[in-house]
């Protein structure tokens, strides 16, 4: 890859921004674009990390396999689809939609910011392949050089 942005196919990402233990706000991109720059650099970091999902995170996110980043974040432009919100308990979610209800206009890190829930956590999931009729891609060449040093 020559250029320093990387465009990621439709549907090939999520973001995943954890607050606390077990409070999780899941967003599908419709589409992203990695600053390849920062994507290299994270992954020379101790903190950040690019390795195969879990099977409970390959079938949470719709099958196959993906790849998580934990610990770095390199996109440069996003556009989110559908979010998928969890909860650690059912008074915080209540708590949660009361505040939602409320102010309409917040994103879930600013009404977890709002209830005292603080220290979010990002986490980047990416296919890199995908037999869709509708989406066929197969961008695992491109990225095969991370795989070998930190998958």
């Amino acid at each position: 890859m020559d250029n320093q942005h990387y465009e990621m196919p439709k549907w090939s990402m999520f973001i995943k921004e954890e607050f606390d233990e077990g409070n999780c706000a899941y967003f599908e991109l419709k589409w992203a674009t990695i600053n390849m720059y920062e994507f290299e650099s994270c992954l020379e970091e101790d903190y950040c990390s690019l390795k195969k999902a879990d099977a409970e995170t390959n079938e949470k996110l719709g099958g196959e396999q993906w790849y998580e980043m934990y610990g770095g974040f390199c996109l440069d432009g996003w556009e989110t689809g559908s979010r998928t919100l969890e909860f650690s308990s059912k008074e915080i979610e209540d708590q949660y939609k009361k505040i939602e209800d409320e102010y309409e206009e917040l994103d879930p890190d600013e009404i977890f910011d709002e209830m005292g829930i603080g220290g979010i956590n990002t986490t980047l999931y990416f296919k890199f392949k995908r037999d869709d009729p509708n989406f066929q891609f197969d961008i695992t060449k491109d990225f095969e050089k991370y795989f070998e040093e930190n998958a």
